[in-house]
C-alpha cells in the first residue's frame, strides 16, 4: 500500500510538473508573439522642424495644428532643431508641448552656431540650413519629414509619411511661382547658368521635405549639400537651402501633391478654375482638393499671420493659437 501511494506521489508531482512546464510554455508564446491592437497599428512620424528665437511661437501654433489633426493611432516624434539664441524661458515652451498631448515626443537640437556665418539674404534666417543635416542629426530613421515653422497642418500627416521614396532623396512640391517665373526664357538661362544645374523642371518648395536619410547618408550627400552652401552668396542666391537642394538632389526629386504645400499668396486663385499656366504644377483634381482646405498651409515670404490680420488663411492660422494658448492655460 505504502509502495502504492508512493507511486501515486510520484506521479502527481509529474503531473503537476508537466502542468506547470505546459502553463509556462503556453504564457510565454502568448507574450512573446502576441500584439496588442494598440501596438500593432501605432504609426510613428518623425517630424523635423527649425526655428531661432523669433520664430519659436509661430513653430508652437506649427506644432499643436499638427498634434490636433492627427489620428488616434498616429504618434508624433518632434525634432526642433534651434539656435544658439533661444532662451530657456522658449525652450521650456517647446518642451510642453508633450505635456499638452499624449502622443507625442519633443526633442530639442541645440545647433548653437552651426551655419551662423552662412549666406543669408533678406527674411531667411540661418535655421533654414539646418534641414541639410538631418541625415546625420537623425541616424535612426531612413525618413524624416521636414516642416516649416510659418505653417500649418490640418490633416493626419500618415498619408504624406507614408509616401515611398525609392531611390528619391527628397519629395516636395513644385514651386509654383518658380516655375513661372522660369518660363521667361531669359531668367531659365541666366539661373541654369549661375547654379550650374542641368534644368529647372524638377524645382520644388522646401518649406514641406519628405527627405530619405537612409539614402542620403549612404551617398554621403550631406557633404555635398553643404559644400554647395559655400558658393550660394557667389551664385547670388535668394532662395538658399531651396537652391541647394534642388541643385545638388536633381533627376532624385519626387513629387508630392500641392495640398501638402500650399502657398497662401494662391489664396483667390484656388477659389477659381486652374489656369493654364499652373498645369504643370497641378491637376485640376489637386487644384479642387485644395480649394476646399489644404492639408498644410504655408505662409511663404514676408507677411506673416503673426504680424497682420490681413494675410490669407490668418483664420486657419488664429484658430491654433487660440488652442495653444487655452492649453497652456491649463498647464498652469
Amino acid at each position: 500500500m505504502k509502495k502504492l501511494g508512493k507511486l501515486i506521489g510520484v506521479f502527481f508531482h509529474f503531473f503537476m510538473l508537466v502542468v506547470f512546464l505546459f502553463g509556462f510554455m503556453s504564457f510565454k508564446t502568448v507574450a512573446t508573439d502576441y500584439v496588442s491592437p494598440e501596438k500593432e497599428c501605432e504609426k510613428v512620424i518623425p517630424i523635423a522642424m527649425a526655428t531661432d528665437n523669433n520664430y519659436v511661437d509661430p513653430a508652437l501654433t506649427a506644432m499643436v495644428s499638427i498634434c490636433e489633426n492627427k489620428k488616434s493611432d498616429t504618434r508624433l516624434n518632434f525634432y526642433i532643431m534651434i539656435s544658439g539664441d533661444v532662451t530657456e524661458k522658449n525652450r521650456k515652451k517647446i518642451r510642453d508641448i508633450q505635456r499638452m498631448y499624449k502622443e507625442c515626443q519633443v526633442e530639442i537640437i541645440d545647433m548653437k552656431s552651426k551655419f551662423l556665418n552662412a549666406y543669408v539674404t533678406g527674411h531667411i534666417t540661418t535655421p533654414t540650413y539646418y534641414r541639410l543635416c538631418l541625415p546625420s542629426l537623425l541616424p535612426f530613421y531612413n525618413k524624416v519629414l521636414y516642416i516649416d515653422s510659418d505653417t500649418i497642418v490640418t490633416s493626419d500627416l500618415w498619408e504624406l509619411y507614408s509616401t515611398s521614396l525609392e531611390n528619391y532623396y527628397v519629395a516636395g512640391v513644385k514651386g509654383i511661382g518658380c516655375h513661372q517665373q522660369m518660363k521667361n526664357k531669359k531668367v531659365r538661362e541666366d539661373y541654369i547658368k549661375r547654379f550650374e544645374i542641368k534644368d529647372v523642371d524638377q524645382s520644388i518648395n522646401t518649406g514641406v521635405l519628405l527627405i530619405n536619410t537612409k539614402k542620403m547618408r549612404q551617398d554621403d550627400l550631406e557633404k555635398k549639400l553643404f559644400n554647395y552652401t559655400l558658393s550660394l552668396k557667389k551664385r547670388k542666391s535668394s532662395l538658399l537651402d531651396q537652391d541647394t537642394i534642388n541643385v545638388i538632389c536633381y533627376n532624385k526629386i519626387k513629387f508630392l501633391s500641392p495640398t501638402y504645400n500650399a502657398a497662401q499668396n494662391y489664396h483667390e486663385l484656388y477659389k477659381g478654375p486652374i489656369l493654364t499656366l499652373y498645369r504643370d504644377c497641378c491637376s485640376e483634381k489637386e487644384w479642387k482638393e485644395i480649394a476646399k482646405m489644404p492639408k498644410i498651409i504655408h505662409w511663404a515670404g514676408k507677411d506673416k499671420p503673426w504680424n497682420a490680420k490681413e494675410v490669407p488663411f490668418f483664420k486657419e492660422w488664429d484658430k491654433y493659437r487660440k488652442i495653444y494658448e487655452n492649453k497652456v492655460k491649463k498647464l498652469g
